[in-house]
């Protein structure tokens, strides 16, 4: 990939390492030398990419597996739900030129692999990220908004306490939130 693209973070997420060691896969690519230090320890540029590889793999097994109990998710994610996740992907792949799924290795530390689950789009730019929003809005994908959550949170206790004022407060505020928001907070513009 060259050129502009958009990187579209669906969520974050946590693993089981399957017996990776602890490292910051940042640190780990961002050595021009031909050995880094991490954890203490020397690693070579081919013991690196191993651990990469091994990574992903877990990662992967993870994913396939249906999120075995040790999968978890960080707190504030555009798609909370891998199941969701991977409709969102198949959908990008099958109807939007040039979009790609990728997961992003974080660290691995305590036995567990934080990732970042993306979509990347090639040949975005800030005059046509809003269209490919509204690709997902209207085929029917909604981005978890922690505000509106809240507020939906608050309509329902207003509804049962039977307070009007405190309804219509809550509508109105949430009549203001644009659905956009949440997607476009998420859709970053990279150039390679």
């Amino acid at each position: 990939m060259t050129g502009k693209y958009a990187l579209l973070n669906l969520y974050c997420g946590f693993a089981s390492s399957d017996g990776c060691p602890e490292v910051r896969f940042e640190k780990l690519f961002s050595s021009v030398l031909p050995y880094l230090e991490e954890s203490g320890n020397l690693l070579w540029r081919g013991e690196a990419q191993q651990i990469r590889i091994k990574a992903l793999q877990a990662v992967r097994r993870n994913l396939q597996s249906g999120l075995n109990k040790e999968f978890d998710y960080c707190y504030s994610c555009l798609i909370p739900d891998e199941k969701i996740a991977a409709k969102v992907i198949d959908y990008a792949q099958d109807n939007i030129p040039g979009a790609r799924e990728r997961i992003t290795l974080l660290s691995c530390m305590h036995g567990r692999i934080k990732f970042n689950r993306d979509i990347a789009f090639e040949g975005i730019n800030e005059l046509n990220r809003i269209e490919l929003v509204d690709k997902f809005i209207n085929a029917g994908f909604k981005g978890h908004d922690w505000d509106r959550s809240h507020l939906e949170d608050s309509l329902d206790y207003y509804s049962k306490q039977g307070d009007a004022q405190g309804i219509a407060d809550v509508q109105a505020r949430l009549a203001k939130i644009d659905p956009r928001k949440v997607w476009l907070e998420n859709l970053k513009l990279n150039q390679l």
